[in-house]
């Protein structure tokens, strides 16, 4: 038999810091208790520690996540093989963490009884670790109480977050209030709750099960109508999801529909840390992988725990969908199969290009044909692609004119007719890794007659005309002014001038370099010379309505318009 009580008066956090080698702690810790020990009944224990503005401090990354605990007590006792544990902690004064845990018969059946609480947790502590301009609040509340023993638990009461209300960078949209109450009952559980935005709500409803703890069952489900999501810089798009999420100890399962009904993609240029890698760097100490290695990448086929990863996501996308990039403007709609199964990930389905119209290095193409068909590796879709010059530019002399006369004698109908007949274009099929490029006309043409059709507009034949030359000059000169448009933005926003750039405009003869830009929200100014007349041409347009102009041209006359937009 034998007793020991004890007292540490004074416990400085410091010596702890110097044992981990970090400076995380700070504070000071009291304890007091007993130990005691005998031959015919179980060990007896008695602990308590108390510490007043304990202080942590952990880096994240580039930030310092601090915390202050200004009460903080804890109650260990062992008893008659039972064990009992409390514990109060002051967190920053913005929230209370209780706990009063008992175990009993700790040798055998270890039954589980007493409660855990949380009261008024500001969810505000995390704003330290966000940069400027971002935060998140709101309340986290909980009363759970335990049951049966520690092989099968039983746990009953609630989790709840609410008034959630966050403005985060990493988030493509703002919560204004969010909700989550989960309740327990005993070996199962229930989830509900919601994402309230500015525009939209997203809801969320799931169950658990661990009835049997070595074959649990989770199930979330989270559903919308129209969620406006926006990526800055690159994407608003509304989304209606109907996404389930499964999990057991062997499996993570991922299925459902998502709907993109509406959506506006604009990206004007790769992130400047999305520089390709290049062939001939290598990784020492690494294996290097080869370009096609790289293509037939495989993701993860389980989680770190052991989880199988399995996917069947179906996503359409909706008639009102428009992408404007690198020149290129359409409409896009299609359905897209998501799958993944043991480690392959698998897209399938075709996506459309509708109205599409494309416009670099001098050269504007309307897009006939756009299929862009997936059937296994994402990164390897198959393209069948059709696109022609913009018949309004071009300026083939050989044209078919005539006079259709319909209707009565005395009071026909005459309608003059003109028909150019060359079509010039490019067609792009075959896989994405190496498509098959070819130039075409209509009527069948050379390849250098095609060729000169869709660069300038005009054929070889006329080639000892200055207007000929002319538009091959404005396509070489539109092909080194579509490599300056990130300098002159630049230089535009030094100046206090919006979206400035410098390209070219007009066909043939007509052809124009062209300087415009934004002063302020209303007024575009435009200001062209034209490459083989000399004549210049200022345009001032001033927004009077979100959809209404007043417009001005100057050259070797004076016009003014009233010009009303609108898309149909």
């Amino acid at each position: 038999n034998g007793e020991v009580p004890f007292e540490l008066k004074r416990i400085n956090l410091d010596l702890v810091n110097k044992l981990m080698g970090q400076d995380t702690l700070k504070g000071q810790l009291q304890s007091r208790g007993k130990v005691a020990w005998f031959t015919d009944k179980p060990l007896q224990l008695n602990v308590a520690v108390e510490g007043n503005n304990i202080g942590v401090a952990q880096k994240l990354d580039y930030r310092t996540f601090k915390l202050d605990i200004p009460k903080l007590s804890v109650n260990a006792d062992i008893q008659n093989n039972n064990l009992t544990l409390k514990s109060d902690i002051n967190v920053q004064n913005q929230g209370r963490i209780g706990t009063d845990l008992k175990i009993n018969d700790l040798s055998k059946g270890r039954q589980l009884g007493g409660t855990f609480t949380i009261e008024g947790l500001r969810l505000s502590l995390a704003n330290q670790l966000f940069s400027s301009g971002e935060s998140i609040d709101g309340e986290v509340v909980s009363r759970l109480s335990f049951g049966g023993n520690l092989e099968k638990p039983l746990l009953n009461g609630n989790f709840d977050i609410r008034n959630v209300k966050s403005k985060l960078k990493s988030l493509p949209f703002d919560v204004t209030d969010g909700q989550v109450a989960i309740r327990f009952n005993g070996t199962s559980s229930t989830l509900n709750g919601h994402v309230q935005t500015p525009d939209s709500k997203l809801n969320i409803n799931g169950q658990a099960n661990w009835a049997n703890m070595d074959n649990w069952t989770a199930e979330v489900r989270a559903q919308a109508d129209n969620f406006k999501v926006d990526i800055p810089s690159m994407a608003k798009l509304k989304v209606s999801p109907n996404v389930v999420v499964k999990a057991s100890p062997k499996l993570l399962d991922l299925s459902g529909n998502v709907d993109i009904p509406w959506a506006r993609i604009a990206i004007e240029s790769l992130p400047d840390n999305a520089e390709p890698v290049n062939e001939d760097e290598v990784i020492l100490n690494g294996p290097r992988k080869s370009k096609e290695e790289l293509i037939n990448r495989q993701f993860a086929s389980e989680t770190k725990s052991g989880m199988q990863i399995q996917s069947d996501l179906k996503i359409k996308i909706g008639d009102d969908v428009h992408l404007d990039a690198y020149g290129l403007k359409t409409n896009l709609d299609g359905l897209l199969s998501v799958k993944q199964d043991k480690g392959k990930l698998g897209l399938f389905g075709q996506i459309n290009l509708k109205n599409g119209r494309y416009a670099s290095f001098g050269q504007d193409l309307l897009i006939r044909k756009g299929q862009i068909s997936f059937s296994g590796l994402p990164s390897q879709p198959m393209l069948n692609i059709e696109a022609i010059r913009n018949p309004e530019a071009m300026e083939d002399s050989k044209v078919t004119a005539g006079v259709k006369v319909i209707g009565m004698a005395s009071s026909p109908q005459v309608t003059i007719m003109e028909d150019s007949k060359v079509t010039a274009g490019v067609k792009v099929i075959g896989m994405a890794s190496s498509p098959q490029v070819t130039i075409f006309s209509d009527p069948a043409k050379s390849q250098d007659q095609a060729l000169s059709y869709l660069l300038t507009g005009r054929s070889l034949e006329n080639s000892g005309e200055a207007g000929s030359s002319g538009s091959v000059g404005a396509a070489l000169l539109g092909l080194g002014l579509a490599k300056s448009g990130k300098v002159v933005g630049g230089i535009g926003e030094a100046f206090g001038i919006q979206d400035l750039n410098l390209g070219t405009a007009g066909v043939g003869d007509s052809s124009k370099v062209q300087v415009s830009g934004n002063i302020g929200k209303r007024l575009q100014v435009k200001y062209g010379v034209g490459l083989f007349d000399g004549l210049a041409e200022v345009t001032l347009r001033y927004r009077l309505m979100p959809q209404l102009y007043f417009q001005s041209v100057t050259s070797t006359n004076q016009v003014f318009d009233l010009l009303y937009k609108f898309e149909f």
